[in-house]
């Protein structure tokens, strides 16, 4: 609906021409605005950017912990993933748009951060729920590791030799603002693949009430950026240290 601004009128004079040249106006402005849209109330530039993979086949896993094994080849379709981890920004439009109630604590971590730095102390279900209003997924850990490693085998995304100035590390103060790390990217570009947050999947833990988490934290150690490193969280909690990207799957 347009309405005037406050102290001043909307007279139509003249006739009928000023009258169909406004609902003209309007009519193109409803029509803009449905062609911006998509099915689940987002426009375009609400949406987080999606990086495309092929898919392909790559070696999972490592020898170097228990819960890394074993090392397998895995057969990916194509799917697409985030390009970076889901902001406090796009998570704030979510929960005002779809009146989604995922408590406080994500809100003050957000005053603190920024609305660029990804969003943090959101349960597995908060996520979930976040994907499902943006017609996307989460990803398995399966396509987090491929996105991150690439078929080369790597161990960091960027390579083989750990290099802290590559991602967000040793950082007492919290997450940064996605995409500050470009040299951090993974062979498919995907940045913050490691640092500032770990990011929930979509696979099980070792029973129904765990999920998979992947990747590394603002405060994790040099082992943990591997991109192998695997853990494990109750999905209906909130840590300040997990956030989580968004997948799709696709066609071709």
């Amino acid at each position: 609906m347009i309405r005037p601004a406050r102290g001043h009128s909307l007279a139509v004079q003249g006739g009928n021409y000023p009258l169909r040249l406004l609902i003209l106006v309007v009519a193109c402005g409803v029509l803009l605005l449905s062609a911006l849209q998509t099915s689940t109330g987002q426009t375009q530039g609400d949406r987080p950017k999606l990086v495309r993979i092929h898919g392909g086949t790559f070696t999972m896993g490592s020898g170097l912990k228990a819960e890394e094994n074993p090392i397998r080849s895995v057969t990916l379709a194509p799917f697409a993933i985030g390009k970076y981890p889901v902001t406090n920004s796009q998570f704030r439009q979510f929960v005002s748009s779809a009146g989604y109630n995922a408590g406080n604590e994500w809100k003050q971590w957000a005053s603190q951060y920024g609305e660029q730095v990804p969003v943090v102390s959101v349960s597995w279900d908060d996520a979930n729920a976040y994907c499902r209003w943006a017609g996307l997924r989460l990803p398995t850990e399966e396509e987090w590791e491929f996105a991150a490693r690439g078929t080369d085998g790597r161990i960091y995304p960027w390579g083989s030799q750990w290099d802290p100035s590559r991602c967000c590390n040793n950082h007492p103060s919290g997450p940064v603002a996605v995409g500050i790390f470009p040299s951090g990217a993974s062979p498919f570009k995907c940045m913050d693949m490691e640092g500032s947050v770990f990011q929930w999947t979509s696979s099980y833990g070792n029973n129904k009430a765990e999920r998979v988490i992947r990747g590394s934290a603002y405060n994790s150690g040099p082992a943990k950026f591997r991109t192998t490193y695997r853990g494990r969280a109750n999905a209906a909690e909130r840590f300040l240290i997990i956030g989580f990207r968004v997948a799709a799957t696709r066609s071709n």
